[in-house]
Formats: C-alpha cells, sequence, structure tokens
C-alpha cells in the first residue's frame, strides 16, 4: 500500500477517522473474556457505553451502572442482548 491504513468493505471509519464495524450485532462474541465479569460505571452513555458492549461482545457478563440516563443504560442492555451477550443494569 501507499502508507494508507487499508479498511474493509465491512467497515466503515467513525467520526474520528477510526474503522470499525457496521453493527455490533454483526461480529458474534469471540469468547476471549468467556467467564469474566465487569462493572462498568457510566454504562448509559458515551465511551461507557461503548465499553460495555466491546467487554459483552468479547464474552463476559456486564453489570450495567448509570446516574442519570436509564434509557441510556437500557438501550446498552438492548445492544449487548443483540448478539446473546449477558448484562444487568444498576442504579
Amino acid at each position: 500500500m501507499d502508507g494508507q491504513t487499508e479498511v474493509h468493505a465491512e467497515e466503515q471509519p467513525d467520526n474520528r477517522g477510526l474503522a470499525r464495524p457496521n453493527s455490533q450485532a454483526e461480529r458474534p462474541p469471540n469468547g476471549q473474556l468467556a467467564g469474566k465479569a465487569a462493572l462498568v460505571t457510566g454504562a448509559g452513555t458515551g465511551i461507557g457505553q461503548g465499553v460495555a458492549v466491546e467487554l459483552a461482545r468479547r464474552g463476559a457478563k456486564v453489570a450495567v451502572h448509570y446516574n442519570n440516563s436509564e434509557a441510556g443504560a437500557l438501550e446498552t442492555i438492548r445492544r449487548i442482548k443483540q448478539f446473546g451477550g449477558k448484562s444487568a443494569v444498576f442504579l
């Protein structure tokens, strides 16, 4: 290549120029964290939500904690369950 990062057809750049999959649901869990549990604070929005979903995608059971965004926390749970992940919400 000519020094540029190759982006595969199934990926698209996000708003920071990083390649990411088109949909979390398209990527099955890979089991890297099977048998592990994670507590993610702030999992109702932003980075916390992304971390919670990624940990679950990798096989961890995720405790989703939120302070103000119950709707966001429920969306995190919905995204995790799309690919068969296990999670629970805590205030």
